[in-house]
């Protein structure tokens, strides 16, 4: 009898670490008491996940990790050209971070020709990544065995308060990939866009609550 307890009790332990490896690995640890957006969901090649250990904040300091990649890692040697194609195969190729209102999010579709993408109406510009920091090691991602996504990039992320005017409303971080051309007007051509949606309520004058 003392031998079947003391499977079962080995066999118990077995099941408590699998089941605690299991929370921690899909966030219901840490993190997930506060806010995790964007690391079970795949919008390949481009990612983006955010972490907060809160989901409320002060409108002057709407402050998270930001998490993105450029490429899954197994195929960043592919991502070159399938950005390009035939048509830009010899002209520059770089990421624009952006943030806006979901309302403008379409306003720049892909296959459009703008002149000065740091200048978007209604999209706030937060940084360049040349194509050389893109599809080097540091902005890839891989999955693991739990089917979570594992980013090798993280920032801290200010989202401007400006961008809070509804009581209830969407923002998107949104990545765009650019070919500047090489003809005499010296333009861009927006190639694909994706982005993370971000669910918010304004609590009151001064609170931010994401959801």
């Amino acid at each position: 009898m003392r031998k079947i307890n003391r499977k079962r009790m080995g066999i118990f332990r077995v099941l408590l670490i699998l089941l605690i490896m299991v929370l921690t690995a899909t966030g219901c640890a840490g993190y997930k008491q506060g806010f995790e957006s964007g690391f079970f969901s795949y919008n390949y090649p481009i990612e983006i996940g955010i972490k907060s250990k809160t989901d409320t904040f002060s409108i002057d300091d709407v402050t998270f990790d930001l998490y993105y990649s450029l490429y899954y890692e197994e195929n960043y040697q592919e991502l070159s050209s399938y950005y390009r194609g035939e048509k830009f195969s010899g002209e520059e190729l770089f990421f624009a971070l952006y943030i806006c209102d979901v309302e403008h999010l379409y306003d720049y579709k892909n296959e459009m020709t703008i002149t000065d993408y740091k200048s978007l109406n209604n999209f706030y510009f937060i940084k360049e990544i040349s194509e050389e920091d893109a599809l080097s090691k540091n902005y890839g991602y891989k999955v693991n065995f739990w089917r979570k996504k594992e980013f090798a990039h993280k920032e801290e992320f200010t989202i401007p308060k400006e961008i809070f005017t509804k009581i209830n409303g969407r923002i998107a971080i949104d990545i765009k990939s650019i070919i500047k051309t090489v003809d005499v007007s010296m333009s861009y051509y927006l190639i694909e866009s994706y982005s993370r949606i971000i669910w918010y309520e304004r609590l009151d004058d001064n609170t931010i609550k994401f959801n």
